[in-house]
């Protein structure tokens, strides 16, 4: 054994710096990975930005972010501000610590439509003070610009809602930014404008008669299972005129053949109300509302979700009045923030979490595990406009004649259950 105490004898003994700097580098090692643990990178994301509290802000979706653009911050007279950023939807977070993230601040604005190209890469942002034209968000370079070739006839008009089709990429605006669109009882024209070419369209709308009684305010979502347009919601025009049942009514439009139906449901539905929050879920089978401005002019926190599958309304729990919040449902949560809980008071800061599936308000939020591979979708391949943009195509009563032929297809016999009659169609060629 003694050429083994030799060898341990003969082994030089650390000076005193290579052990400080040992433990230098076990420090480091120990903080990177501590800065790089999930648990961390949630905790910091979660905490990265504390946004203003804002009423009437525009906001819209991509796979796992949901953006924010303006709205007012002031319970007094409305004070419209810039403020962007978007709500990390891949991450854990708290109810009261939302994982916002600060972005370049936009145009200054409340009570406005926003809503994405198909791909997910630009924002288009309509009715912005002093111009007539849409301004635009580049997602990659964080980057906005004015998109002035494009000019709409009046886009101060506020109750306008926008919704993209992920098929074609176009973005639907009912009731229009035209000057007589305003006309009672109701609005005229759906104005529908192709990110692509970045082109403007109209086609009439409906009779409100006959469909869409209701389309000032109104809410609208894109529904992948019905691959169509849902609206719900809203204000009539003629504001002396009492509330009617048809009012409640959800309308649908397919986009494939520029066709409007009632949409059938059942059970009791939700008393109308207009400056509501409406969001789908991914797969689009189901759409929840909440809050919104009721007809004697006070604020509801009543949540409201419609199987779109099976065409029945069911209540949830009621919560915090709010009318003007932003929303959105990921997996099985339907997410509520900002807004007024009176015509005259801020909300708070929280955001409401609602667990669909177990029909109740939870303290934080889980990504769905499906979001780790989100991807966004690809560009559409295409260069021209579903229309004619040289002004000598075939019109019909002063306007273009419909898309419908040119940038859907046929709608399948599955797709048209549940619908009712056709009550208005677009397609005039």
């Amino acid at each position: 054994m003694s050429h083994v105490n030799r060898a341990i004898r003969s082994k030089p003994m650390p000076q005193p710096h290579t052990i400080y700097l040992s433990a230098y580098l076990l420090l480091t090692l120990a903080i990177l990975w501590t800065l790089s643990s999930p648990s961390f990178v949630l905790l910091a994301q979660a905490q990265s930005f504390t946004p203003s509290v804002v009423s009437g802000a525009a906001f819209a979706r991509t796979v796992n972010k949901l953006y924010v653009l303006g709205g007012t911050w002031s319970s007094g007279p409305d004070v419209k501000i810039s403020q962007f950023m978007y709500l990390d939807l891949s991450v854990v977070f708290s109810s009261t610590a939302p994982a916002w993230n600060k972005l370049t601040s936009g145009p200054a604005q409340n009570v406005f439509p926003v809503a994405f190209s198909s791909d997910e890469q630009t924002l288009y942002v309509f009715r912005v003070d002093n111009t007539n034209s849409p301004w635009r968000y580049f997602v990659k370079n964080d980057t906005w610009m004015e998109l002035s070739t494009v000019t709409f006839q009046d886009a101060s008009i506020e109750g306008i809602s926008a919704v993209t089709d992920p098929k074609t990429g176009l973005i639907y605006l009912a009731g229009g930014y035209r000057k007589d669109s305003l006309d009672a009882p109701a609005m005229k024209y759906m104005e529908i404008f192709d990110p692509i070419t970045e082109t403007l369209h109209t086609v009439d709308l409906p009779p409100p008669e006959k469909v869409f009684a209701i389309r000032w305010y109104a809410g609208n979502v894109w529904s992948r299972y019905r691959n169509s347009i849902l609206y719900w919601g809203g204000n009539n025009r003629i504001q002396t005129s009492p509330p009617s049942p048809v009012e409640n009514a959800v309308t649908e439009l397919s986009t494939d053949s520029m066709t409007w139906y009632s949409f059938l449901t059942q059970g009791p539905a939700p008393p109308v109300k207009a400056d509501h929050c409406i969001a789908a879920n991914e797969d689009g089978t189901k759409v929840a509302i909440y809050g919104g401005r009721q007809r004697n002019n006070t604020a509801c926190g009543e949540l409201w979700v419609l199987d779109v599958v099976t065409h029945t309304w069911t209540q949830g729990l009621s919560g915090p009045s709010r009318m003007y919040a932003v929303c959105t449902i990921a997996g099985d949560q339907f997410l509520i923030w900002g807004g007024r809980t009176s015509p005259t008071d801020m909300a708070t800061s929280e955001m409401l979490i609602y667990n669909l599936t177990s029909a109740a308000y939870v303290k934080q939020y889980a990504p769905p595990s499906f979001y780790r591979n989100l991807q966004p979708p690809p560009p559409i391949s295409r260069t021209k406009a579903p229309w004619d943009t040289t002004g000598s195509g075939p019109t019909k009563d002063g306007l273009p004649v419909s898309i419908g032929a040119i940038a859907g297809g046929v709608i399948g016999a599955l797709a048209l259950m549940g619908r009712s009659k056709i009550l208005y169609s677009n397609n005039k060629s």
